[in-house]
């Protein structure tokens, strides 16, 4: 099996601790991007849930994995 990756980089004028927060903190990501019902953190190796897919139609759930962390810098998950 190949493994295919996708590094996504974006400029925000806004603090390296804002947008950390942002990322990481459960309540931060509920307002942004997904509610992970407080299960993520940003722990190297530790597994989260989320299952996503068309409000009225079928969820899919994945599973991933944080792979690296430098605080206010790096995040990285599968």
């Amino acid at each position: 099996m190949e493994n295919n990756s996708i590094q996504i980089e974006r400029d925000f004028e806004a603090s390296a601790e804002l947008l950390w927060e942002a990322l990481t903190n459960n309540e931060r990501l509920k307002e942004w991007y997904m509610d992970f019902e407080g299960k993520f953190k940003a722990e190297v190796g530790h597994v989260f849930e989320f299952e996503s897919g068309p409000p009225e139609g079928k969820q899919w759930l994945h599973r991933a994995k944080v792979l690296e962390v430098i605080e206010n810098k790096k995040l990285v998950h599968t």
